[in-house]
């Protein structure tokens, strides 16, 4: 009797311990409800809290070659209700580290933010993620699919609408009414336009196409050229006003 007590209880024991390792392989987790690691009152569906320590969760995988590119994890949220799909994914793309956000609305997959572990870059936009770039360089790209120029630290492709824009500036075009500054004379101005199609100390038009306009540069060449017709019209006055007392002695 002892010999079938044990084996019966051995058997009840191997069955609890089966039924223990396919629950482990299912669903370990109360089908409603919330779950507690560390917790006996979860506040969430899964609720993680160490006192004293860091609360961590750890996804493992393991594929190999590990220089191949793959992804190495992901989390995901669903939408049952409209078929929508939200991932953090971590991948290895052209040998690049990278963390990616991105949804599957209708079908259609569109990356929201790219995090580039190798070149620092944190892009965000469509699936191009070529709407905004922030580099490593402290420069900011927005609406352009080309690389930031160097020295540039904010490109737009596009219109920038704003209320205010200030330039700072190391000098102003006010040298133009100093005692030494030498003023060309008009038919000097008429010559250089006839030669060059442009202003003296002016780009041209295909300078302003190639290289653009530095708009705070622009603005002091634009107000040296007004001081500059302004010392004109005064001479001109003077110059009138000379004529003016001469014809009035002739007509005396």
């Amino acid at each position: 009797m002892k010999k079938l007590a044990y084996i019966f209880s051995a058997f009840i024991l191997v069955g609890f311990l089966f039924s223990v390792s396919v629950q482990a392989q299912t669903n370990i987790f109360p089908t409603t409800g919330n779950a507690g690691i560390g917790t006996i009152t979860p506040g969430f569906p899964l609720h993680v809290k160490l006192a004293g320590s860091t609360a961590s969760l750890v996804a493992e995988s393991s594929v190999t070659p590990q220089s191949a590119d793959r992804a190495v994890g992901f989390f995901r949220m669903i939408n049952s209700a409209n078929s929508e799909t939200y991932n953090i994914a971590f991948r290895k793309s052209g040998g690049v580290f990278q963390c990616l956000q991105s949804a599957n609305v209708g079908g259609a997959t569109v990356n929201i933010s790219l995090f580039d572990y190798a070149a620092k870059n944190l892009k965000f936009g469509g699936n191009g993620l070529t709407d905004v770039l922030f580099s490593n360089s402290g420069a900011v790209g927005i609406g352009t699919t080309v690389a930031i120029p160097a020295g540039v630290k904010l490109a737009v492709n596009g219109k920038v609408n704003c209320k205010e824009v200030e330039v700072t500036m190391t000098g102003w075009s006010d040298f133009v009414f100093n005692n030494d500054y030498k003023l060309r004379s008009l038919y000097d101005v008429e010559n250089f336009i006839a030669q060059n199609k442009h202003l003296p100390d002016v780009p041209s038009a295909s300078e302003v196409i190639s290289n653009g306009s530095n708009l705070g540069a622009m603005d002091a060449v634009l107000l040296q050229k007004i001081e500059e017709l302004t010392l004109y019209m005064i001479d001109l006055k003077k110059e009138n006003d000379l004529l003016k007392a001469r014809i009035n002695n002739l007509e005396k």
